[in-house]
């Protein structure tokens, strides 16, 4: 029968100090964040967007008037409010309706321009977490999470959802 050596006060040190086994998170001082990556990715994901409109929602380039794209799906979304399910003057849409539907649905229930600009980044930041199920089912959960930061950090995403135009939806 063979007696097994003690092992020593600096291996234990070591062993305790190495790296978590593979498909575990590690503990310590930033075990909250590292438990739930996603939920902080999402999180930046949503304040940076209402960073962006706290902004420039009174930016005058921005704002719906004139003969802006978004002063047109504007006019084309109250006029299908007032009961004009086509055009506003009875044409057809030149225009892909989809949008103009939602803008005027979100309109009649949150009744304001930022409403429907808060909403749009709700459904912007759902994209995100839209994105990683998709890649984690595809790819796993490393690169899930990496497409999820990707797609948060994505500038143009963000900029198209404090607009009232279609490109809003396009991520969603």
């Amino acid at each position: 029968m063979s007696r097994r050596a003690p092992r020593s006060r600096e291996r234990r040190v070591h062993a305790k100090s190495a790296a978590p086994p593979p498909g575990r998170w590690p503990t310590g001082r930033w075990h909250g964040l590292a438990r739930h990556p996603l939920l902080l990715i999402l999180s930046l994901a949503a304040l940076s967007k209402a960073s962006v409109l706290a902004q420039l929602h009174d930016h005058p380039l921005l704002q719906p008037e004139g003969g802006t794209d978004s002063a047109y799906y504007l006019w084309l979304a109250h006029g299908v409010l007032g009961g004009e399910p086509a055009a506003g003057a009875g044409h057809a849409f030149f225009v892909a309706p989809l949008y103009v539907y939602f803008l005027a649905g979100a309109l009649a229930v949150l009744r304001s321009e930022l409403g429907v600009r808060l909403l749009q980044i709700v459904l912007g930041t759902v994209a995100v977490w839209l994105i990683y199920r998709t890649a984690r089912d595809w790819f796993g959960e490393r690169a899930a999470l990496l497409a999820a930061a990707l797609a948060a950090a994505t500038g143009l995403f963000t900029f198209h959802e404090i607009l009232l135009l279609p490109a809003a939806l396009d991520p969603f």
